[in-house]
C-alpha cells in the first residue's frame, strides 16, 4: 500500500541513493516500502552528523537522541513525522530488532569525534556501527528462508568485515 509516509521515504531514497533505489525496485512492494523507510531513518541520522558545523557536537548529539526518541514515540503509536511513522511500521511489520537501530545511531555519532583509524580492527569496529548494522536491518526486511539458523548465518554474512588488502 502506498501512503504519504512511504512517498516521503521513497523521495529521500531517490534523492540520495539512485542506484539503491533502482535495485530496490526489484523488491516486492511491501519490502521495498520497508527498505525505503529504514534507509530514510539511516539518512536522517547520518545527515545530522554530516551537516554538523564547528562546535555543534552537543546539538548533533541532541538531534540523534531526539531521532531515537521520535522513533520510540512512533513505535508506541504516536505520530512523530512521516519517516518515523514509516520506520516504526517497517520495524513492526518485519519484526526488526532495535539493537541494530541503536548500533547505527551510535555508529554515526562516532563521526562527531574525528578519528584516525590506524589499524584494521579499529576501522572494522567503526564499520560495524555504520554499515553492518544496516546489513542486519535489511536482512530482517528481505527475509531469509530456512528458519532462525539461516537468519543467524545471513546476519553473520551481513556483518562480516572483509580482510584488508595486503
Amino acid at each position: 500500500m502506498v501512503t504519504f509516509e512511504s512517498l516521503v521515504c521513497g523521495n529521500i531514497v531517490r534523492r540520495h541513493a539512485r542506484t539503491f533505489a533502482l535495485a530496490s525496485a526489484f523488491l516486492p512492494l511491501t519490502k521495498r516500502r520497508a527498505t525505503y523507510a529504514i534507509y530514510a531513518f539511516c539518512r536522517l541520522a547520518d545527515d545530522a552528523v554530516d551537516r554538523a558545523g564547528p562546535g555543534g557536537r552537543e546539538a548533533v548529539h541532541a538531534t540523534l537522541v531526539s531521532l531515537r526518541s521520535q522513533l520510540d514515540e512512533a513505535l508506541a503509536g504516536g505520530f512523530a513525522g512521516p519517516v518515523m511513522h514509516e520506520t516504526a511500521w517497517a520495524i513492526r511489520r518485519f519484526n526488526v530488532p532495535m539493537a541494530p537501530v541503536d548500533e547505527l545511531v551510535n555508529g554515526v555519532a562516532r563521526d562527531l569525534d574525528p578519528t584516525d583509524y590506524r589499524d584494521w580492527p579499529s576501522l572494522a569496529a567503526y564499520c560495524e556501527g555504520v554499515a553492518s548494522s544496516v546489513g542486519e536491518l535489511c536482512t530482517h526486511v528481505f527475509g531469509v528462508v530456512g528458519g532462525e539458523v539461516n537468519r543467524t548465518r545471513a546476519i553473520g554474512f551481513a556483518r562480516t568485515s572483509a580482510l584488508p588488502c595486503s
